[in-house]
């Protein structure tokens, strides 16, 4: 059986050939790279998303995490998870603990979660991303002792396939 949902921490990804970007929906926004501002900006996160559709679905999904405060941004007991309506992911709808403990002051760094289909082959997968939309929820991250607010990002993918 195929991983999914696999949480790296990096600080950066290259491109993926022949992949296709997802739209954020949050707040009116319908863009490729979503920015929520906590606390006035001292806390700044940058959501993407993008698939590729071959003998699987594969995802990948960056959230940036920008430091600009005095004090440290603690991820040591955050969570992460992936809601995925039409993509079976081995991992879907459950909170995956986040592999960057802290981010210093003045500082960024980048979750990166790859996930990658399961289940039968021989479904018309363009057919599953034709409907799909994600939710990515990250909880249980500091600013210091200051508990931060909840991220909920739900995200649709650009389909090719389909006129606009």
């Amino acid at each position: 059986m195929k991983q999914a949902w696999l949480l790296l921490g990096v600080l950066g990804v290259s491109g993926c050939v022949g992949s296709y970007p997802y739209v954020v929906m949050n707040d009116g926004c319908l863009c490729e790279r979503f920015v929520q501002n906590e606390l006035g900006g001292e806390v700044v996160y940058i959501f993407s998303a993008k698939y590729r559709v071959d003998e699987s679905i594969s995802t990948t999904i960056e959230v940036e995490i920008h430091n600009n405060s005095l004090d440290t941004v603690d991820l040591s007991n955050a969570h992460i998870k992936v809601s995925s309506r039409n993509v079976q992911y081995q991992y879907n709808d459950r909170f995956l603990p986040v592999t960057i403990s802290f981010i210093p002051p003045g500082e960024q760094r980048t979750l990166i979660l790859t996930g990658e289909s399961v289940g039968r082959t021989g479904d018309d997968l363009w057919l599953k991303i034709a409907g799909e939309e994600l939710i990515v929820t990250l909880k249980d991250v500091y600013l210091g002792q200051q508990k931060l607010s909840r991220q909920a990002i739900k995200l649709v993918p650009h389909n090719p396939k389909l006129r606009s």
